[in-house]
């Protein structure tokens, strides 16, 4: 019985993972994360918000409105787009991503 227990939880942990890939391709663009000056011109910063989406509990702000096993955290990259990510902390992964519209629409609720 636990085995089984523990593939359902791996499975759940996997399908959260493909969803908050497909979330953030849907939700954000390339311009959201670059950034522009005259010392370095242009420069995206991608790489390095998929880096803290995955380490949110670490490199993000905790903010309001997460409930049970559910934490919301902003990241932010530099001057680039907020990304709010809703972490399970029971299974200790990202779940899905937010922009900052939907974050405040879920607030009003």
């Amino acid at each position: 019985m636990m085995r089984n227990k523990e593939m359902i939880m791996k499975t759940h942990k996997k399908n959260c993972i493909f969803h908050v890939v497909a979330a953030f391709e849907e939700r954000f663009t390339e311009k959201d994360f670059t950034t522009k000056s005259k010392k370095w011109g242009e420069v995206s910063w991608k790489e390095e918000v998929v880096s803290a989406i995955v380490n949110a509990p670490k490199a993000g702000k905790l903010v309001r409105g997460g409930k049970g096993f559910r934490d919301i955290f902003k990241v932010t990259v530099m001057d680039t787009k907020p990304v709010f990510v809703v972490w399970d902390t029971f299974l200790d992964c990202a779940v899905t991503v937010l922009t900052g519209e939907m974050w405040t629409k879920s607030k009003d609720w």
